[in-house]
């Protein structure tokens, strides 16, 4: 097998870490379980939603990688290393404008790098680990937001049907098509998409 090709297979679960992939697939997967036992859309295309949203919110920094390393690389001016290395410098911006000072704090205790100078770049894994973390943080603090909706109109469900004593009505025949109605009222996706971009100060 050609070894570009397996550097990009190893290459690439760090390439979603160090984008907005995490935090979009969580806040889809709290939608997909918010809306109850229908489990739709399925995983596959929940995962397909979160790698093009997240090629719209990055963009930039992804054009500046076709254009700065991937198109030279192809042309033969760069070589495969440096190509990889200067592919660095967008996703490195990117990732900079995202994480705290404690989460940078937080993960260079556990190594032997340092965050205190300012005239020296925070080492790329460092920075990685702290990006990681917050896009965690973020992606389940939106997610709960987005769910909170859903959970009302459960809990107001069941009351409903404790209140009528169709105890043996299950809740969710009551509660889902509530929640679909609710979602496309709202324009559910433009509103979850929007919420997202607008998170990343995408205007």
């Amino acid at each position: 097998m050609n070894i570009g090709v397996v550097a990009l297979l190893f290459l690439f679960p760090l390439f979603l870490l160090a984008t907005s992939f995490t935090r979009i697939f969580i806040v889809l997967s709290f939608i997909r379980k918010g809306l109850g036992e229908i489990a739709l859309p399925s995983g596959q295309i929940m995962f397909g939603l979160a790698l093009l949203f997240s090629f719209l919110v990055m963009n930039e920094p992804f054009q500046k990688i076709y254009d700065q390393s991937l198109t030279p690389f192809l042309e033969g001016k760069k070589s495969g290393a440096q190509a990889i290395k200067e592919s660095e410098i967008p996703l490195r911006e990117f990732m900079s404008t995202q994480v705290s000072k404690s989460d940078l704090d937080f993960v260079s205790q556990y190594t032997k790098a340092s965050v205190k100078s300012n005239s020296s770049p925070t080492p790329f894994l460092v920075l990685l680990g702290a990006f990681s973390l917050s896009e965690l943080k973020k992606g389940l603090y939106l997610g709960f937001i987005i769910w909170v909706p859903f959970l009302i109109i459960d809990l107001l469900s069941s009351l409903l049907i404790s209140t009528l004593s169709l105890h043996s009505l299950n809740v969710q025949i009551v509660s889902i098509p509530l929640k679909v109605l609710l979602f496309l009222a709202l324009d559910g996706w433009k509103l979850l998409f929007g919420t997202i971009a607008e998170s990343y100060w995408v205007r």
